[in-house]
C-alpha cells in the first residue's frame, strides 16, 4: 500500500508550467528547419554555445591562416616547417570549402534569398561570399587551370583575403566596411588621384 501511494505521487506533476515551457521549446525546435539552424549559426545568429565556439574556431583558424602566410615568406621557415604549412592550408582550405558549401546549400532559408538557383545566385553575389570564395580560390585553381609558376605565386597572396572573412565575427571590421560602403564615391576620387600622382611620380 505504501508503495502504491508512492508510485501515485511521483506521477503528479509537480512543476507543470516548467513541463509545459520545455515541451514548447521542444516543439519550436524540431519545427526550424535543420538548414535554418545551420544557416543561422554559420552566420553567427544564433544565441547558443555551439554558435559561440564556432566563431571563435573559425577566427582563430582565420589569424592563423594570415600569420601562416606572413611567416611562410621567409626562407628557413619554409625550409624547416614547409610539409606542417602545406598540412595546415590544406586544413583549412577543407574547413573554409565546406563553410562556403553549407552557406550556399543553405542560405535559402533566407527571405532575402529565396529561389533555389536565383536566391543562392544572389548569396554568392553578396560581398562577404566573393570573399569566401576569393579566400579558397587560390588552392583549387592551379589544379583546374594550368597556370604559370610566376603567376601561382602571386596567386598565393589572395590568402590574406581571409582576414576580411572576420568581417562576418567582427563589429569593428562591420563598421568598417559600412564607412567605406557609404564614402565609396569620394574614396574611388581619392585612389584615382593617388593613382594619377603615382604616374607622374614615376615617371
Amino acid at each position: 500500500l505504501f508503495r502504491s501511494f508512492n508510485d501515485r505521487v511521483a506521477e503528479i506533476p509537480l512543476f507543470p508550467r516548467r513541463a509545459t515551457f520545455l515541451k514548447e521549446n521542444r516543439q519550436t525546435d524540431t519545427s526550424r528547419p535543420l538548414a535554418r539552424v545551420v544557416f543561422d549559426h554559420l552566420e553567427a545568429r544564433a544565441d547558443t554555445n555551439l554558435s559561440r565556439i564556432l566563431t571563435f574556431f573559425i577566427t582563430v583558424l582565420i589569424s592563423l591562416n594570415i600569420a601562416a602566410v606572413v611567416v611562410g615568406t621567409l626562407p628557413w621557415v619554409e625550409l624547416r616547417f614547409g610539409g606542417f604549412l602545406k598540412g595546415f592550408e590544406v586544413f583549412s582550405v577543407v574547413v573554409f570549402t565546406v563553410e562556403y558549401l553549407l552557406r550556399i546549400a543553405t542560405c535559402t532559408t533566407d527571405p532575402r534569398y529565396r529561389g533555389a538557383f536565383i536566391g543562392r545566385l544572389r548569396f554568392a553575389m553578396t560581398g562577404m561570399a566573393l570573399v569566401d570564395l576569393v579566400a579558397i580560390l587560390p588552392f583549387f585553381l592551379p589544379m583546374l587551370v594550368r597556370l604559370d609558376l610566376r603567376f601561382v605565386r602571386a596567386l598565393r597572396l589572395f590568402r590574406l583575403f581571409r582576414f576580411f572573412k572576420m568581417a562576418r565575427y567582427s563589429e569593428s571590421l562591420q563598421t568598417l566596411a559600412n564607412v567605406f560602403r557609404a564614402k565609396r564615391e569620394e574614396l574611388l576620387i581619392t585612389g584615382f588621384v593617388v593613382l594619377i600622382l603615382l604616374v607622374f611620380s614615376a615617371s
